[in-house]
Order: structure tokens, then sequence, then C-alpha cells
């Protein structure tokens, strides 16, 4: 077992997870360093589509995305993120257990995300390199 596990109650993180990839398992291989219980906030394909400007047929649905995240036997909650800013779900969320120790963790390509400024305000950010030569929009370009 890593030496980092179990240092924080739960870990969180918050995203699309279009196209699963293997920049998107290590973000979660990361989280487990640090906790036992990971949480992803997944974003609803429309607001992927306002999100990143694109065709909503472009993005895998919903289920598939929860369906990816969840068989990596790694995530233990998802809860839906129907906005551009995640703030509300987010802080919904994190409420429901007050009296525990949390970590965000996220990748580096983006330190300025929507909700950062109501996330740093309930617990550490951490921020892990960002996984080069592959992205959702990189498989997108080779299938659209």
């Amino acid at each position: 077992m890593n030496e980092l596990n179990n240092l924080y109650d739960e870990c969180y993180t918050i995203g699309c997870f279009d196209k699963f990839h293997h920049g998107h398992l290590n973000i979660l291989l990361n989280m487990k360093k640090y906790s036992d219980y990971i949480i992803v906030g997944l974003h609803s394909s429309l607001s992927i589509s306002k999100l990143k400007n694109l065709n909503i047929d472009h993005i895998d649905s919903f289920d598939i995305r929860y369906n990816n995240l969840m068989n990596t036997g790694i995530v233990n909650k998802i809860f839906l993120i129907d906005s551009t800013d995640p703030s509300d779900e987010f802080f919904i969320n994190l409420n429901k257990n007050k009296n525990i120790s949390k970590l965000y963790i996220r990748a580096d390509d983006n330190i300025n995300f929507p909700g950062k400024n109501i996330i740093q305000k309930y617990m550490k950010i951490i921020y892990i390199p960002y996984t080069e030569g592959i992205s959702s929009t990189i498989i997108r370009n080779n299938l659209y």
C-alpha cells in the first residue's frame, strides 16, 4: 500500500471524462494514492457541449462515461454536474460530509478551472502533471 493512502477521507475531482483514455486513468490512480474513497463530479453531455463548444453527438453519453469510470474499480461515487460552473453541485455534495478530511485533484492543464474559488475554500487542491500526447480532443479529431 502506498504511504500516502488514507491521508484524506475523501478525494474529489470534477471533469468530463469523455472519450476515456489513460490520462483520465492517471488522474484516478493519483487520487487513489491519497484516499480510498474517490468521488467524481461528472459533467452532463449538455454541460460538456456548452463548456467545449462541441456538437452533442460527438460526446459520449453520460451513461457511457459513468460506466467507464465505475468499471475502473477506483471510483466509489459519481455525482452529476449539469452546468458549466460546477460550484452548486459540488457544494451540495461536499456539505453532506462536513467533518471529514477532503482533497481535490486535477491535471495541471487548467489551473483556473470553473468552481475553483468554491473548492479551495473547503479543501486543499493538488495539481498533477497533464498526461502528454493524449486527450479527448485528439481522440475526437481522429473520429470526426
